[in-house]
């Protein structure tokens, strides 16, 4: 016999997927808008101060 899911089970996982997706999505965004704001000259005179 199959194994037949949960309804409740069924949402929490689809919910889950959403929410990883949602986490996902955000750390691009947050890591696009980090490396924009990045200057390369102020790096480079970082790197020499070390």
């Amino acid at each position: 016999m199959g194994k037949s899911l949960n309804p409740m089970e069924v949402y929490r996982r689809e919910q889950k997927k959403k929410e990883l997706k949602k986490h996902r999505v955000d750390r691009q965004k947050d890591k696009q808008s980090k490396l924009s704001s990045m200057d390369p000259v102020d790096i480079r005179e970082q790197l020499k101060n070390l």
